[in-house]
C-alpha cells in the first residue's frame, strides 16, 4: 500500500513529519521588513495648571514632606493618657457638641 492505508473505504495518505500542520500554499513565516522612511512629526505636547492647582501646589508638596505619623503627636497623647490628664470635661464637651452638631446638620447618615 505504500504509505496508504485504507480505513472505511476512505484512501489516507500519509506523509512526512514535516508537513504535519502545514497547510497547501501556505508558505513559512517570514520576518517583515520594517523602513521608516517619513517619520511622522508630532507637535510637542505641554502641560498648563489651573489657578487652583497652582495655588494647591506648595501645600501638596509641604504635605508629602510631613511624616505618615506625627510621633510627637501620638507620643504626647499616649503620656496623656497614662498620666489620667487626656479625658477631661472639656474635651468630652467639645466632642459632645461636635456629635450634636453633625446631627442636626445631616452630615451624620
Amino acid at each position: 500500500m505504500n504509505g496508504e492505508s485504507r480505513i472505511g473505504g476512505i484512501s489516507e495518505g500519509v506523509s512526512g513529519v514535516g508537513s504535519v500542520g502545514r497547510l497547501a500554499g501556505v508558505s513559512e513565516p517570514r520576518a517583515r521588513e520594517t523602513q521608516v522612511s517619513n517619520p511622522i512629526n508630532r507637535g510637542e505636547d505641554k502641560v498648563e495648571l489651573s489657578t487652583e492647582a497652582q495655588v494647591l501646589a506648595p501645600w501638596l508638596n509641604k504635605l508629602k514632606q510631613m511624616p505618615a505619623v506625627r510621633q510627637d503627636l501620638v507620643d504626647q497623647v499616649r503620656a496623656q493618657i497614662a498620666s489620667g490628664s487626656y479625658d477631661t470635661a472639656e474635651k468630652l464637651n467639645a466632642a459632645l457638641d461636635g456629635m450634636i452638631d453633625e446631627t442636626t446638620s445631616g452630615q451624620i447618615c
